[in-house]
């Protein structure tokens, strides 16, 4: 075996049997913490032949976890919950993944669904890594095992691999849930555990439940001890935007704009995917269309893969590409504002545009110069293509700027040159 399925349940005998079929395909060697179970959950795990620890809940997650970690016998664990399932797309990378030597941790995309995968917000989660005594879950709540991967010197895999979750859609179970939630983590930090992530935790707990005050004031707390050097850095990147959306929902445009000012990273590169709407929205009513117009452009092809807060791509996509339609339908371009709808029309029915669709429309309507720029970013956000590359110089040299389309032309060819590339005409 190659693949120890970790997992911690209790009265799940509901979710259990599913999860268990969805895995089944992995071959795994099953471990399942059970922390007080009333129904039939450890008669199931016991009779999918899963070895059973039997464990006294006391309200902290990761010590839990760590307990099904101390079982694990294979190279790699792989943690999953009750309420998860496998699609059986996602079972072939799995295995190759586990064929392989256990040196980094993957990344899954997780996505909270309750129609196998249609609709629901998407996020990326550790759920791989060696099976290793260092690599242990940290935190009573929305634990993680980052400490022990950097201890270590391990990188993260970003995959594409799919687990649907089912456990966070309904709107009276999310808020049971964060009421147990906002408990265990307000008694933490009783306890002196106030690291940025329990008071980022906490702060998101609070949205939830409602209480505007004590999340911002949790969201500022977190903020300032990453300004002091706390390890968990990523949470930096969506803060901001959380920030920011408590002000919107009040209604309150001039204090999300100001909001931004003070906590805003300068580079976009490091944003969460609804942050850059975010920030086209309030910089629209704010400062203006021009102002607003970059953002609303790489917003609608979110990066939702390193995304470590969930985020809804199809949703993230609509507002964007509504906004640049009208947008241009205004600036006398009907014809490009219509495929702009087109490219929405995929977006709703679950065909992802590409990024460079959309200067692809600017480069065949006119508009060579923002074309010339998304081109830039596309290769940034994307990787080097020879097909963006060549569109970058042809919108290059629709703008004008023959030197640097010369230049790009270059070192495509250098880059590839077994392709073949259209001759400029010399500077002049």
């Amino acid at each position: 075996m190659r693949i120890s399925l970790c997992m911690i349940a209790k009265n799940e005998e509901a979710n259990l049997p599913d999860l268990l079929r969805s895995a089944a395909p992995l071959g795994a060697h099953l471990v399942v913490v059970d922390t007080g179970s009333t129904d039939r959950t450890r008669q199931i795990a016991v009779a999918a032949g899963a070895q059973l620890v039997e464990w006294a809940w006391r309200s902290d997650f990761a010590a839990a976890r760590n307990v099904s970690l101390d079982h694990a016998k294979a190279p790699w664990v792989l943690w999953l919950d009750a309420d998860d399932r496998l699609p059986a797309s996602s079972i072939p990378e799995i295995l190759r993944i586990a064929q392989g030597t256990p040196d980094r941790a993957v990344s899954f995309l997780v996505k909270n669904t309750t129609d196998q995968g249609a609709t629901g917000t998407e996020f990326s989660q550790i759920r791989m890594f060696p099976n290793h005594p260092r690599i242990r879950f940290h935190g009573a709540i929305h634990e993680q095992v980052y400490p022990g991967l950097a201890a270590l010197g391990l990188g993260i895999e970003y995959s594409s691999i799919l687990v649907h979750h089912t456990g966070y859609t309904d709107p009276a179970t999310i808020k049971a849930k964060q009421a147990r939630n906002q408990k265990i983590l307000q008694e933490r930090l009783r306890q002196g555990d106030v690291g940025a992530i329990q008071w980022y935790q906490l702060a998101t707990t609070r949205q939830d439940l409602g209480d505007i005050q004590g999340a911002e004031e949790g969201f500022r707390k977190a903020l300032e001890l990453l300004r002091m050097g706390d390890a968990d850095q990523h949470l930096a990147s969506v803060i901001p935007s959380h920030l920011a959306s408590l002000r919107l929902a009040a209604d309150d445009v001039q204090g999300a704009h100001q909001i931004y000012l003070e906590t805003l990273d300068p580079d976009p590169a490091t944003w969460h995917p609804n942050q850059t709407s975010l920030v086209a929205q309030v910089w629209e009513r704010v400062e203006g269309m021009d102002a607003a117009l970059e953002f609303w452009e790489k917003a609608f092809t979110p990066s939702v893969r390193q995304a470590l807060i969930p985020v809804d791509p199809k949703l993230v996509s609509i507002r964007p590409l509504q906004t640049l339609a009208e947008h241009w339908r205004k600036q006398g371009k009907e014809s490009l504002a219509l495929e702009l709808l087109m490219l929405l029309k995929d977006v709703l029915q679950d065909r992802r545009p590409p990024r460079s669709s959309l200067p692809d429309l600017y480069l065949r309507h006119g508009l060579p110069e923002r074309a010339a720029e998304l081109y830039a970013w596309c290769t940034e956000k994307d990787g080097e293509t020879p097909e963006t590359w060549a569109s970058l110089v042809e919108a290059l040299q629709q703008v004008g700027d023959q030197q640097r389309a010369l230049s790009f032309l270059a070192a495509g060819r250098a880059k590839w040159p077994d392709l073949q590339w259209v001759d400029l005409p010399p500077l002049a």
